[in-house]
């Protein structure tokens, strides 16, 4: 019943058009061949919820130095990630067989593995595998160690709905701007919480992932 009634949230959340999007601002370390090509750069990653529970992981614009010149690469992109609850948070784990980059020029197996605590601080290990003798030889890669840490930019957890700002905040969830029920449930479809809202409200909640219902629309918000 349970997975019914997660399944039934999220066909209702893609009907309604809901999409999340979470940005998270840190620092890139990069190492080919045991020397760091990159260390503390700065970057911004994202994930975004896909229709059927995944997330689209991506790191934009990255770049590699070979011989003191730099390559741009362009986006690394990874469809299909899970991002499972654990004691403290999440963790996360997705992987791409044939990633293009550098215009054809490069293309590799990019593996990702990491954590995502309740307050928002990413940790990832990114594996890029570059194919050395592509297409012949899918065996023989060259690995790029990427590194990132990070915390999730806190000003991207507000969510328009019904002319609503949803926003996770501190233990609870913050809406402003809408007149009327808002209902908050588990992932799992069990009603968490539920206010009677009149134009502001801060309804208190444990720290997790969850769907508010606010009039017509629905959305998802972390509550730290």
């Amino acid at each position: 019943m349970k997975k019914f009634y997660a399944l039934l949230l999220m066909v209702f959340a893609v009907a309604m058009g809901v999409s999340a999007q979470t940005y998270y601002n840190g620092k890139l370390d990069v190492e080919m061949l045991s020397e760091k090509i990159a260390d503390g750069m700065d970057a911004r990653v994202s994930l975004s919820e896909s229709a059927d529970g995944t997330y689209v992981f991506k790191l934009p614009d990255f770049r590699i130095t070979i011989n003191e010149t730099e390559l741009p690469c362009g986006d690394i992109v990874i469809e299909g990630v899970t991002r499972t609850a654990n004691a403290t948070g999440f963790d996360l784990a997705g992987s791409v067989n044939d990633l293009s980059l550098a215009g054809g020029e490069i293309h590799a197996k990019v593996d990702l593995v990491g954590t995502e605590t309740a307050e928002g601080a990413m940790d990832l290990a990114i594996t890029v595998g570059w194919y050395t003798d592509y297409p012949d030889d899918l065996s023989a890669t060259m690995p790029i160690n990427v590194t990132f840490k990070g915390q999730r930019d806190a000003g991207v957890n507000v969510v328009e709905a019904n002319g609503a700002a949803v926003r996770g905040a501190e233990g609870a969830i913050a809406v402003d701007g809408f007149a009327g029920r808002v209902n908050v449930y588990t992932v799992d479809g069990h009603l968490a919480a539920s206010a009677q809202v009149d134009g502001e409200a801060t309804i208190s909640v444990a720290a997790g992932l969850y769907v508010v219902r606010a009039g017509e629309k629905a959305v998802k918000v972390v509550v730290k």
